[in-house]
Formats: structure tokens, C-alpha cells, sequence
């Protein structure tokens, strides 16, 4: 009885467009206090307590290190990089935008600022190519969710929490399914292209392919950091990510000189309510 009410309660909350983490406070409290007969303030004890755990500091971490490097102006970097890398294939521009999402996704750890760092600069120059944007945009929505596969992913180490599961182990084992899931979207991306003759040719420049890495190379060493310290043990995931917090800034302050300082507050702001609403879903589901 109990776990209908929960999940019918829930299902209506989301139905009325409460979002998803009152949703499950609400309908959890509402199964609690009026079917179990227990007191609300095991709520609040529950949430509480699912709070207490060393490994979820590494998620409001990942997301300020992944704020600071897209302010950085890393993704236009990456994008000038994956273009040159793949850009004379058929079909170049989706592979770079494959491509600039797997490496973004080592970098931030987020669908989501991967969306909006490389859809927000390649939806426009694929549409100015000759793609459809229907295909643009589809090529990033799917391309996108690499990073949750690719480490240092916030998705894995939610679920290396959940299950009790090492994290450094889980993110390993994302690497290889993250890149055959890259090579797979670039495969059915060439043979669209193809297809529908998509796009506009660029021939293969290695000047231009050396010197787009040189200024890539700074972001591309971070998930290297990342995942060497943990291979190797130096450090934990939560340990990784406040290394890739303080990298982050290094790389961003004297080496690609983005943001200003004065810009950082709002960085930290937006870093902020990205890992409330986060944190605030693990709290919810907790309690």
C-alpha cells in the first residue's frame, strides 16, 4: 500500500509540474506521516544523513572545475582542434562535434555544459555548412551524453555512491564504452553525411592541426591528471576533483587568461545553484 501511495503521489506532483526533487520529498513525506504514521522529522534525519558521505564533495567540485574551464574559452579551443583533427572527412563538422563532446565531456564531467559549450558554437557553423539544423541539433543532443560515460563523470560518481561502488574504478571502466560510443554516432554521422551529401569540404592542414592542438593541449592534459592520480593512487575521486578545481584555474588564469577576475563570482554563483539542484535531488531521493 505504502509504495503505491509513494509512487502514485509522486507520478501527480510531477503531472502539477512540481519539479523532480520536491516531488520526492513531498511524496515521500506524504507516504511517511500519513500511511506509516511515522513523524516528519525522520525526513529531515533521512536527508540528512544521505548527505554524509566524503565521495559527494567531489560533485559540487567537478562543477566548478567544469564552469571554470568553459569560461575559460577551452571549448572553442577544443572544437578549432576536433575540426582539424576530423574535419576533412565527410561529413567533418558532426565528427568534430562528436569529437569536441568526448573531449569535453573528460574535461567537465556534465552533459549539460557540454551542450552548451559546443552546441552553442557548432549548431550555427554546421547550419552555415550546409547541415540541416534538425541534424546539427541532433548530432549534439546525442553526442552529449558521452560525458556522462567518460570520467570524470557526475552521473558515475552519484551512482558510485548509490551502489558502493570505488569510483576510480567506475571511471575507468567508462573510458572504452564512452569512446566506442563516440566512434559509433561519428560512423552513422559519415554515412548520413554521405547520404544526403551534408556539408562542405575542407582539406587537411598540418600546420593548422599542430597549433590548434598546442592551444587545446592545456584542457586535454586534465582528465590525464585526473585519471593518472587515481590509477596510480595519489589521490581519491574527491581528492581528483579539487585537483581539477585548482588546475582549472591555473590553466585558465595564466595560461588562457579567461575569466577576468571580476567575472568569477558569477562563475561561482552559477557553480553553485548547478550543485544545488544536484545535491538537493540526491537529499530529496535520501530522505
Amino acid at each position: 500500500m505504502g509504495t503505491i501511495v509513494l509512487f502514485g503521489l509522486f507520478f501527480v506532483f510531477l503531472l502539477i509540474k512540481i519539479p523532480i526533487p520536491f516531488s520526492l520529498a513531498l511524496s515521500g513525506m506524504f507516504t511517511l506521516v500519513f500511511v506509516t504514521g511515522r513523524p516528519v522529522i525522520v525526513v529531515v534525519q533521512r536527508m540528512a544523513t544521505s548527505m554524509e558521505s566524503f565521495s559527494l564533495l567531489a560533485i559540487p567540485l567537478f562543477i566548478l572545475a567544469g564552469e571554470i574551464i568553459n569560461k575559460s574559452g577551452a571549448g572553442e579551443r577544443l572544437v578549432r582542434f576536433a575540426n582539424q583533427l576530423v574535419g576533412h572527412i565527410t561529413g567533418g563538422l558532426a565528427h568534430s562535434n562528436i569529437l569536441a563532446s568526448m573531449f569535453f565531456g573528460g574535461i567537465s564531467g556534465s552533459a549539460s555544459a557540454d551542450t552548451a559549450a559546443i552546441g552553442s558554437i557548432l549548431i550555427p557553423a554546421m547550419s552555415n555548412s550546409g547541415y540541416p539544423k534538425d541534424f546539427a541539433t541532433a548530432v549534439t543532443i546525442t553526442s552529449s551524453p558521452i560525458g556522462n560515460l567518460i570520467p570524470p563523470s557526475i552521473t558515475l560518481v552519484i551512482y558510485g555512491w548509490l551502489a558502493g561502488v570505488q569510483i576510480s574504478k567506475l571511471f575507468i571502466a567508462g573510458i572504452v564504452p564512452g569512446i566506442l560510443v563516440g566512434f559509433m554516432l561519428m560512423g552513422v554521422s559519415y554515412y548520413l553525411s554521405k547520404k544526403h551529401n551534408y556539408g562542405m569540404h575542407q582539406k587537411f592542414n598540418s600546420h593548422e592541426l599542430w597549433r590548434s592542438f598546442v592551444e587545446a593541449l592545456p584542457a586535454l592534459v586534465l582528465p590525464i591528471i585526473i585519471l593518472g592520480g587515481m590509477f596510480t593512487g595519489i589521490f581519491t575521486a574527491t581528492e581528483a576533483a579539487a585537483v581539477a578545481v585548482v588546475y582549472s584555474f591555473f590553466i585558465s588564469i595564466f595560461i588562457y587568461k579567461q575569466p577576468r577576475l571580476s567575472e568569477l563570482p558569477a562563475v561561482f554563483v552559477k557553480s553553485c545553484k548547478l550543485s544545488g539542484s544536484v545535491v538537493l535531488l540526491i537529499a530529496m531521493t535520501g530522505g
